[in-house]
């Protein structure tokens, strides 16, 4: 059974994802850049990726790839992301963003860095580094823990 710290150190983790992603989000919505939060998102997922199949900026962004293709579509349709057929397997595509995104990406990453700011204002430099350490290290737990329960064999 978790103890209390454990269970309250998970609810405050998911309650900064959540606060952090609403600034982003107003933000997003009152900077004139004319794209919704969806956008935004997928525009900086794909460009912290480079050229990265769709199914995979799906699970990254952890959305639905029904959902991504819709996003993806009226990116497209503004030249900011182009898909190509991957070499590797042409039955998949390959997402990445046009040199026309970058303004709109410099953008995005002020936006989210204005937002870490405001989150992490008060803590020291080294304060701040050890927050990244811990949770760097908890998602690599958790990544590895999911990678390894999807290898087991079924029962």
């Amino acid at each position: 059974m978790p103890h209390q710290h454990e269970v309250s150190l998970g609810f405050q983790i998911v309650d900064l994802a959540r606060l952090f992603r609403q600034q982003f989000e107003r933000s997003v919505a009152g900077s004139g850049l004319e794209l919704t939060a969806g956008e935004a998102r997928t525009l900086l997922h794909a460009a912290k990726s480079g050229p990265i199949r769709q199914t995979d900026l799906a699970e990254r962004m952890a959305v639905e790839p029904m959902s991504l293709s819709g996003l993806l579509d009226r990116l497209e349709a503004r030249a900011l992301v182009a898909r190509t057929t991957d070499p590797g397997d042409r039955r998949a595509k390959l997402v990445r963003v046009t040199a026309e995104a970058a303004p709109l990406v410099g953008h995005l990453r002020a936006i989210a860095g204005a937002v870490l700011d405001r989150a992490s204002a008060g803590l020291r430099p080294d304060e701040t580094v050890a927050v990244r350490r811990s949770l760097d290290l908890m998602r690599a737990n958790l990544t590895a823990a999911g990678r390894a329960a999807a290898s087991e064999p079924a029962p």
